[in-house]
């Protein structure tokens, strides 16, 4: 659930500064604040936990290549993000197909072989519009989560059935891709979670909701202290700068930052184990 930052408008104690510049500087503060105390998390699944994945790579097109979830009810992969691209079983072996909004199939890639897609070993191009992809085991896949507004500052621990994997076996970028080193081998039947800590972007209106009503006068004081202590031009200085009060503003925030930081902390004790792939296959 997200909150206006416009809310906090109101807590600000900035005369004659422009309300976009006054939204501007709260934007700032709440990511700083965000940075500096890691306390707006969320664990997230992974968006096919528990289910079967293969990633389809190479085909010359966008359109085509990406994840391809296994639909245990149709027997079928769907495309992550538009399931009007699946792969569909053509025993002895498998086709990625289209299907156009009018409702007509068309066939674009096949294989002969393959107990599964990517056990294919001869994919041809059939209809295509790049070459023959390659389709295998999925070792990176994106993360089941809100974006809008948000950014990942970074990913805190992945956990499979519960239990922390060591960190040298998987990396999650910006966009929320997460990506394993060595590929599993199994994963289909283990719950993946990861936790990641966030901050609103650059140009956000909303931040979460709890951290909004649990830190609303830290964060608010870090906006007035940014601008407080800007003082423009020595021949034109803003009609807001107070450099005295902006230090006051600046001992509110560090108040709340110790705050947060002390919940974080405490959270973290409780951890999580940990647990190494062994054989490819997370045990």
């Amino acid at each position: 659930m997200a909150t206006a930052l416009t809310t906090l408008l109101p807590l600000m104690n900035v005369p004659k500064c422009p309300q976009a510049l006054r939204l501007q500087a709260l934007r700032n503060a709440c990511r700083r604040f965000c940075r500096d105390t890691e306390w707006w998390r969320a664990e997230v699944p992974v968006a096919w936990a528990g289910k079967a994945v293969v990633q389809v790579s190479g085909a010359g097109s966008s359109e085509v290549d990406g994840y391809y979830i296994l639909d245990e009810a149709t027997n079928r992969y769907d495309k992550l993000g538009d399931s009007a691209y699946y792969i569909q079983s053509d025993a002895p072996g498998w086709s990625i197909r289209y299907a156009s909004p009018g409702g007509a199939v068309a066939l674009m890639y096949n294989c002969t072989d393959g107990d599964t897609p990517d056990q294919g070993t001869n994919w041809t191009n059939f209809g295509g519009v790049g070459p023959a992809p390659t389709v295998s085991a999925a070792s990176s896949i994106p993360l089941n989560w809100d974006a809008s507004d948000t950014q990942i500052i970074r990913t805190r621990y992945v956990s499979i059935d519960g239990v922390a994997l060591d960190e040298s076996y998987w990396s999650v970028d910006h966009n929320g891709v997460l990506t394993f080193d060595p590929a599993p081998a199994k994963l289909e039947t283990k719950e993946v979670k990861a936790q990641i800590v966030l901050m609103p972007t650059n140009l956000a209106n909303n931040a979460d909701d709890a951290l909004i009503r649990r830190f609303e006068e830290a964060i608010s004081a870090g906006a007035e202290y940014e601008l407080k202590i800007d003082k423009g031009s020595e021949q034109d200085p803003h009609p807001w700068y107070e450099p005295q009060g902006g230090m006051l503003a600046s001992g509110i925030y560090r108040d709340g930052v110790g705050m947060a930081r002390m919940e974080v902390y405490s959270e973290m004790q409780s951890g999580l184990g940990h647990v190494r792939p062994v054989g490819g296959i997370w045990l």
